[in-house]
C-alpha cells in the first residue's frame, strides 16, 4: 500500500494561500497606482479645466454711453447725459433661506415679497432681475445686509437735463441699451461703446475674487461724444412757434 500524500498537501496550503492573497494585494495596489497616474498625470489638464469651469464666471462690463451736446450761446451744453443707478439681481443657486431673503429685499426696495421669492426659486436660472433703477442709497442698504445670492450691478441710464427739448430729434434708449428713434438710433454704434469682459475665479458663494491672479480683464470702451449742429435757443424758439 502506497503512503498517502495528504499531510504534505496540508503543509503546503497555508503558504499557497498567503502567496495568493499577496499577489491579489499587489494587483489591487497596481490598479490604484495606475489609476492615480492616469487621473493625476495623463488627465490632469482635463480635470483642472473641469474644476475651473465650476468656479470661473464671465461677467460683462457695461461701457458708458457717449453723451450728446448742442450749441448754446457760444458754448457746448450737454443735452443727454448718463445717470448711474443699479440693477438688483439674484442668483437662486446661492439663496439658502428664500422667504427671509425675499422679505429683507422687500423692506429695502419695496415691491412685492412674493414676486421676489418666486424669482429666487427660478431654478435652474443663475440670473434673475429683482429691480431696476435702484438708487445708490438703497443699493448700499441692501449690500450692508450681506444677503447670499443677492447682488447689485452698476447700470447707466440716460437722463435729459433739458427736459423735453428736442425730444423728437434725440429719441431714447431702451432697457437693452440700444437707441430708439432719432439721434440715439441713427448714431447708436458710435454712442454705445464696446463692452469689457471680466473672467473671475469665484468663491463658494459665487462672489468674484478680484485679487486672484487668474482674473482676465478687458476694459470697456466708452461711446463717443456727439456734438449736434443745433442751437438750443433757436430750438426752443422753434418748438414754441410750432406749439402756437
Amino acid at each position: 500500500m502506497r503512503p498517502s500524500s495528504q499531510p504534505r498537501a496540508i503543509t503546503a496550503n497555508p503558504i499557497t494561500r498567503v502567496r495568493f492573497w499577496y499577489a491579489c494585494l499587489l494587483l489591487i495596489t497596481a490598479v490604484f497606482v495606475v489609476r492615480l497616474f492616469y487621473l493625476q498625470v495623463i488627465r490632469h489638464n482635463y480635470y483642472q479645466q473641469a474644476a475651473l469651469r465650476g468656479q470661473l464666471k464671465q461677467y460683462e462690463i457695461e461701457p458708458e454711453r457717449g453723451t450728446i451736446l448742442a450749441h448754446n450761446n457760444g458754448t457746448n451744453t450737454p443735452i443727454v447725459l448718463n445717470q448711474t443707478l443699479y440693477t438688483v439681481y439674484t442668483d437662486p443657486k446661492f439663496v439658502s433661506n428664500v422667504p427671509a431673503t425675499a422679505l429683507a429685499v422687500q423692506k429695502v426696495l419695496g415691491g412685492n415679497a412674493s414676486e421676489y421669492e418666486a424669482k429666487m426659486k427660478a431654478s435652474p436660472s443663475r440670473y434673475e432681475i429683482l429691480a431696476k433703477k435702484v438708487s445708490k442709497q438703497k443699493r448700499d442698504e441692501l449690500t450692508a445686509l450681506k444677503l447670499k445670492g443677492v447682488g447689485a450691478q452698476e447700470t447707466n441710464y440716460r437722463t435729459y437735463p433739458q427736459g423735453q427739448l428736442a425730444a423728437q430729434l434725440l429719441g431714447f434708449v431702451n432697457d437693452e441699451g440700444n437707441g430708439q428713434y432719432g439721434i440715439e438710433e441713427a448714431l447708436n454704434e458710435q454712442l454705445k461703446g464696446t463692452p469689457g469682459q471680466l473672467k473671475a475665479i469665484t468663491d463658494a458663494q459665487g462672489v468674484p475674487l478680484a485679487a486672484n491672479r487668474d482674473n482676465i480683464v478687458k476694459s470697456a470702451e466708452s461711446g463717443k461724444q456727439i456734438l449736434l449742429t443745433i442751437d438750443l435757443g433757436m430750438q426752443q424758439q422753434l418748438e414754441d412757434i410750432i406749439k402756437q
